[in-house]
């Protein structure tokens, strides 16, 4: 059974300007980051529990995908993978609140 894969605003957001911020480095380097993170977050498709459980969220998984970390939802009865959100690991406040649900 295949899942839907659907970006929150937050997280399509995040994908943008992470993509900005890469281009600004180098031309290159948006595609050699955000391909491998496209990738993993292709494979919730058909692997959904791929992500390790969130400890203060049960509802909540994650993926690690080099520095960065996608935050996602499960919807069993839609059939549905959530993205919530993609963080890089070192924005400490961002991952607080992901990870605390506020």
């Amino acid at each position: 059974m295949r899942y839907n894969i659907v970006f929150s605003p937050e997280s399509s957001e995040s994908f943008e300007m992470i993509a900005e911020y890469l281009a600004r480095q180098s031309p290159d380097l948006p595609k050699l980051v955000l391909s491998p993170i496209k990738e993993k977050i292709m494979l919730l498709e058909t692997l959904p529990r791929l992500g390790k459980t969130v400890e203060t969220r049960p509802a909540l998984r994650r993926i690690i995908v080099g520095s960065y970390q996608v935050y996602y939802e499960i919807n069993e009865v839609e059939k549905q993978i959530g993205i919530v959100d993609i963080i890089h690991s070192a924005h400490q406040s961002a991952l607080s609140r992901i990870r605390g649900g506020r």
